[in-house]
C-alpha cells in the first residue's frame, strides 16, 4: 500500500509528513502540491496500491472530489478538508468518501494491512 496526500497548502503537507512519520509510514507515502504533480505520478503508479488523501479545495481547476473521481479512485480515498464538513458531506453525498478535518488528522490511526 502507498499512501498519497494531495494538498496545495504547504503546512498541511508538513503536518501529513509528520503525522506519517510518527507512524513510521513516511517511506511509504508521496506528498502532491497540485493535481498536476498527482496527475503526473498516476502515469506510473500502480493504482491498485494507492490510497489517497486529497484536500477537498485544491484552488485548481478541479476540487479534491473531482480529482478522486476523474481517476475512479472513490473506494481508496479520503478528503481532508478545514471547510465545514456538512458543507462538503453535500457535495460528496453518494460517492462514498469519508470526509475528515484537517483539524483533526493527529488523532487519524493508519494501518497498513498486508
Amino acid at each position: 500500500m502507498v499512501l498519497v496526500v494531495v494538498d496545495d497548502d504547504p503546512l498541511s503537507l508538513a503536518a501529513m509528513k509528520d503525522h506519517f512519520g510518527s507512524l513510521g509510514l513516511l517511506n511509504k507515502a508521496y506528498f502532491f502540491g497540485s493535481p498536476i504533480a498527482f496527475e503526473a505520478f498516476l502515469v506510473s503508479a500502480n493504482r491498485d496500491e494507492l490510497f489517497v488523501f486529497s484536500d477537498f479545495d485544491l484552488k485548481a481547476e478541479i476540487n479534491g472530489l473531482g480529482l478522486i473521481a476523474r481517476h475512479q479512485l472513490e473506494h481508496q480515498a479520503a478528503l481532508v478538508t478545514a471547510c465545514t464538513k456538512e458543507r462538503i458531506q453535500e457535495e460528496t453525498k453518494g460517492h462514498g468518501i469519508p470526509v475528515y478535518n484537517k483539524k483533526d488528522l493527529g488523532a487519524l490511526k493508519i494501518e497498513m494491512v498486508g
